[in-house]
């Protein structure tokens, strides 16, 4: 009993040698209560990290004295620094992060670059209230650099795109910003993780970085937070064969999908929270070790877990639904086109022999017609191919379609197209091969791009060809 009790003092007070608050005393020796509100030692006294406490009033040769002192933050609102204090941080040579996010209502400006001559400094932040008092330029042995709540300038984006080392780059964006190039950024050999944050009102605003991820071509991790991204900025991001990490949180997707992420060979990390506006599935890349969706509920009806999906976890089974296995988003294709809906909007006619496309369809009256905008069906005589926007059709007819808008006769027996071509005769594929030489795919089958029938993602995915079968890419 006293073993135990005399161990659990000598635990307390190894526990309290390594970590020293503001109701401390001391920590290596200088007084907590006078300058900080955190201090960290190591098993022998030594200070490893200090937080300076708001306002503190740091003597001359205090931080000159702090040589084993690996992690520094100023932040809160310090009034009392002063242009020594930096001169005397620069020969704090065992120092490598140093935070400088703080505030001051003096009007006496410092001149934090001097603290470039401590090449051992590898990370550095910096708020909107800072980040001017340095030239980033100068800051050649940074590797890593977090940029918190401030109004990026196109002037920055360039002199970042200076530093030699940088490995990684956090951006917080505090305010909306106009468009901005980053092509200093593209052109860093060393940069491989980048993070942008838009911070302002991250429930209804997001920014727009379009155009600007075409070109990264050495990043491995790719993080974006109230990012907007369209169906090109997808593409663009798909581009970069070496990410190995996504994450995307409360961004918005436009109406898009993310298909074309599967084409990324080394992706094993996959986030993607709160996405608003997204459609489509979720990724089926091989090499997926890991992945997380969470989406906004208004898209939550447009968004499915692929019969394919690759590391899903529990949360995102728990949260989403699997897709339908035969229409995966889309009308699936039927030989005799009586009743085939797709998973979004189905409507019929008076008989009930039609359904609807996605998004624009038009029938007859005694609907034999059933059309979608991307899948060509065929009505009960076999007579129909949809058109891939939208077609159209008359009182009796069993013919529609052209590629955008068809017209056809009182009786419909023929179907012309935009330049008035006769009807060609409907080709189906019987070697499961498909496109211009083989024909279409038969039972609902997709074209892939390199022309062959079938059903899973590799085949009705990204490149598919919607002329020659059905398609789950947009």
């Amino acid at each position: 009993m006293k073993f135990n009790y005399l161990k659990g003092l000598i635990s307390s007070a190894l526990l309290c040698s390594f970590y020293v608050n503001a109701n401390d005393l001391s920590c290596g020796g200088v007084k907590v209560k006078d300058i900080y509100d955190q201090c960290v030692e190591d098993s022998s006294g030594h200070i490893k990290e200090l937080k300076l406490k708001s306002n503190a009033h740091v003597e001359v040769g205090i931080f000159k004295s702090l040589t084993t002192v690996e992690k520094l933050t100023i932040s809160g609102e310090q009034n009392y620094i002063q242009q020594y204090h930096f001169n005397e941080i620069s020969t704090m040579t065992s120092l490598k992060e140093i935070h400088l996010t703080y505030s001051s209502t003096v009007s006496t400006k410092v001149d934090m670059t001097v603290i470039k001559k401590n090449e051992n400094i590898s990370y550095l932040e910096l708020s909107d209230s800072t980040v001017n008092n340095i030239k980033i330029t100068e800051m050649k042995s940074i590797k890593e650099l977090n940029v918190s709540e401030v109004s990026l300038t196109q002037s920055f984006v360039n002199d970042v795109g200076k530093l030699p080392r940088l490995n990684k780059m956090s951006i917080g964006i505090d305010k909306h910003v106009n468009q901005l190039d980053f092509k200093s950024f593209k052109s860093m050999t060393t940069l491989t993780s980048l993070e942008v944050d838009y911070k302002e009102s991250r429930e209804t605003n997001v920014i727009d970085f379009k155009g600007s991820f075409k070109g990264f071509t050495h990043l491995t991790e790719l993080k974006l937070n109230s990012v907007k991204l369209s169906k090109t900025d997808i593409e663009d991001i798909s581009s970069i064969t070496s990410l190995k990490t996504i994450s995307f949180n409360k961004c918005n997707f436009s109406h898009s999908n993310i298909y074309s992420l599967n084409k990324l060979p080394r992706l094993k990390n996959f986030e993607l929270l709160g996405a608003q506006d997204i459609e489509g599935e979720t990724l089926t890349n091989s090499s997926l070790e890991k992945s997380e969706y969470q989406v906004a509920s208004g898209s939550a009806k447009k968004f499915c877990i692929s019969k394919n999906a690759k590391a899903i976890s529990k949360k995102t089974r728990n949260g989403l639904k699997q897709c339908n296995s035969e229409s995966n988003g889309y009308a699936s294709s039927a030989s005799y086109s009586h009743t085939s809906s797709n998973d979004y909007y189905s409507k019929s006619n008076q008989h009930g022999h039609i359904s609807s496309n996605d998004y624009n369809s038009k029938f007859n009256q005694h609907g034999h017609i059933s059309s979608n905008d991307y899948n060509s069906k065929y009505n009960q005589h076999g007579h129909i191919s949809s058109s891939d926007y939208y077609s159209k059709s008359t009182q009796y007819s069993h013919v529609s379609s052209n590629d955008y808008y068809s017209k056809s006769n009182q009786h419909g027996h023929i179907s012309s197209d935009d330049h008035h071509h006769n009807y060609p005769k409907v080709k189906i594929s019987t070697n499961g091969l498909c496109g211009h030489k083989h024909g279409m795919c038969p039972n609902g089958k997709c074209c892939s791009k390199d022309g062959r029938c079938g059903k899973t993602k590799f085949f009705c995915g990204f490149g598919c060809q919607s002329k020659f079968g059905r398609c789950d890419y947009k």
